[in-house]
């Protein structure tokens, strides 16, 4: 099982997210809000490969960035994606 970590090396604040589905999904977002970090921002590409919508493969989309924020002493860090 893998788990992801995020620390503020500037105030200790520490969130450990594991998956807990079968599926081996992390429900993050709600992890870190509990423990005091926010997901500040997300950047998404978003690009229409046809004129006209129809089915979501005619939209391609990409994440490009996610910051993370401690919300007890204001630093970030962003994740590049890319």
């Amino acid at each position: 099982m893998l788990k992801v970590i995020v620390k503020c090396e500037n105030c200790g604040n520490e969130v450990e997210v594991y998956p807990i589905t079968i599926g081996k999904v992390a429900y993050w977002g709600q992890s870190l809000r509990d423990k005091s970090f926010d997901i500040d921002s997300v950047d998404i590409d978003v690009e229409l490969m046809e004129d006209v919508v129809s089915d979501k493969s005619d939209i391609c989309t990409k994440l490009r960035e996610i910051r993370i924020d401690c919300r007890k002493c204001g630093q970030y860090i962003c994740l590049d994606c890319e």
